[in-house]
């Protein structure tokens, strides 16, 4: 959902810049949950034809910010590709005074849920697009 997100506020504001989503524990090739498909469908970020991949060291060290939704994905990637650990924030990280669990966990398959966790990380992201554009 990140991933499908960001992307959309880049092609809506004419951005280069691209997140590409990738797991620390992701198998290869499964799609987003038809939950998720739908709740992105409602910002018009298209998510069907997602696929999930596993985290590379290529895609480290191609990108500019490493954001992770659980601070033990960033302790894992810091792991896999130590150089990576210095240019890697927790998606909350961007959300600035919020007192709240630093981590965003997908405990439910439940709709609710989906939209819960996504009004966590649409600030987040909206202010990460806004810093990652002023770079």
């Amino acid at each position: 959902m990140a991933e499908a997100y960001f992307n959309m506020l880049a092609g809506k504001y004419g951005s280069a810049w691209r997140a590409v989503s990738a797991g620390v524990c992701a198998a290869e090739g499964l799609p987003a949950s038809a939950k998720a498909v739908a709740l992105m469908a409602e910002f018009s970020a298209p998510l069907a034809d997602f696929a999930s991949k596993p985290v590379s060291v290529g895609m480290l060290q191609d990108s500019a910010v490493v954001v992770c939704m659980e601070s033990g994905q960033c302790r894992a990637v810091a792991g896999f590709y130590p150089p990576a650990a210095e240019k890697t924030y927790l998606l909350t990280h961007w959300l600035p005074g919020e007192d709240a669990d630093p981590d965003i966990r997908w405990l439910s398959e439940d709709i609710d849920f989906y939209r819960s966790c996504f009004n966590t990380m649409k600030p987040a992201l909206d202010n990460l697009f806004e810093y990652i554009n002023q770079q």
